[in-house]
């Protein structure tokens, strides 16, 4: 079990499994599993006469993104941003014309650098293999922090955007085709999410709070019920979520009703009536109607 964990973190690539090998001289299987959450640090190392991009996967990554033009590198290491898989829409609001994504990820795509998920246009889907992503991400860290906040940004408001427009259709006739559309980018809201909980900036955490009050039928529809219960209770107790506002009681609204099809009635009836009075102290007929719904 711990090899096919190590060959799945590894992304099955030739040389990041080689590399792999090497540590067991020093490692058992098991540990070295454990130790390969941050892949590039753990493989180094090779064979002595092997060329140099190929003694460690980091440099052999870097071998195919040095050839990259700047515009295109610029477009790499930005695409990791990203978490499991993008559209072309979505890498276009995410730069914003700031590159001409097409032509860049026809050049990414044909280097290896990054792959078509899915064949039919209807679905069509870009990714990087985690281990590629994780190189770019470094790339990322070391850019200008105005570049970077910016696509953090922008990449938050494109999913942000996606789940309040999903969510009056989570209840509608077309709801499973919204739930498999919110389905495909889980990963990039779960990022979203997590970038709320790690910074606490205001900005992050409304939109971490957006989002998850937007989707929490999707949660609770696939089987998401307690990690949408544990990531609302987390955010919601972060300082910049405490103000008494719509936002605050929307969100209680949802992790209520996540408790409730959880079968936690006592922490349920707790959340809602929060909900309750912060719609009263705000006079908002629509927020205190919903509310006395939920109650």
């Amino acid at each position: 079990r711990a090899v096919v964990d190590i060959v799945s973190r590894l992304d099955a690539l030739p040389l990041a499994i080689e590399l792999a090998v090497a540590r067991l001289r020093l490692l058992d299987p098991a540990t070295l599993a454990a130790r390969l959450e941050h892949r590039l640090p753990m493989l180094t190392g090779g064979a002595r006469d092997a060329p140099d991009r190929h003694r460690t996967l980091a440099a052999s990554i870097r071998w195919s993104a040095e050839s990259l033009d700047e515009t295109t590198a610029r477009l790499f290491r930005g695409l990791s941003v990203f978490a499991g898989g993008w559209t072309l829409e979505a890498a276009d609001e995410v730069f914003a014309g700031d590159v001409d994504v097409l032509d860049g990820l026809t050049t990414l795509v044909d280097t290896s650098l990054v792959r078509r998920s899915a064949d039919d246009a209807a679905n069509l889907r870009f990714s990087m293999l985690e281990t590629i992503r994780e190189y770019a991400a470094a790339m990322l860290a070391d850019a200008e922090p105005a570049e970077r906040d910016a696509l953090y940004r922008r990449h938050a408001d494109t999913f942000r955007v996606l789940a309040q427009t999903s969510e009056p259709h989570l209840t509608g006739e077309h709801q499973v085709e919204w739930f498999d559309r919110l389905g495909r980018d889980h990963d990039n809201i779960r990022a979203v999410l997590d970038r709320g909980e790690r910074t606490g900036r205001f900005e992050d955490v409304r939109d971490a709070l957006v989002i998850a009050t937007a989707i929490w039928r999707f949660w609770q529809q696939r089987g998401h019920l307690a990690e949408g219960r544990t990531r609302l209770a987390s955010l919601l107790t972060l300082p910049a979520a405490a103000a008494r506002d719509a936002v605050r009681a929307r969100a209680l609204g949802a992790l209520g009703s996540l408790d409730y099809w959880s079968g936690d009635y006592p922490t349920m009836a707790r959340r809602y009536r929060e909900e309750t009075d912060i719609a009263r102290e705000l006079d908002d007929p629509r927020l205190l109607s919903e509310a006395l719904y939920n109650l």
